[in-house]
């Protein structure tokens, strides 16, 4: 049997990856940003992105399944209850002073 390989599939830009995940290009955007993600680098031409779409489906079996760090958040998640907390206290002392 000969060793022959299908083609790359090649997709240009953001939003055709973000398309083919069925995510947002902002969440494509940030995943590129993200060292730590090691999401895989598009191959630049002409200052056009393109992305390798086997890379990329490779990338999501590698990490489906994976816990995300939700730290950030989470963290964000308690200060905005914490917030909310505070506010309704006050609002409740406030009401009570009348």
């Amino acid at each position: 049997m000969s060793d022959i390989k299908a083609p790359r599939r090649w997709v240009k830009g953001d939003s055709r990856v973000a398309k083919h995940l069925s995510i947002s290009v902002m969440t494509v955007s940030r995943w590129s940003g993200r060292p730590d993600m090691k999401f895989p680098k598009p191959v630049i031409i002409n200052k056009t992105k393109f992305y390798d779409l086997e890379q990329i489906d490779d990338w999501v079996a590698e990490h489906a399944g994976r816990e995300l760090d939700t730290t950030g958040i989470d963290q964000a998640r308690r200060i905005k209850e914490e917030k909310r907390r505070v506010k309704g206290a006050a609002e409740k002392s406030a009401t009570e002073a009348m």
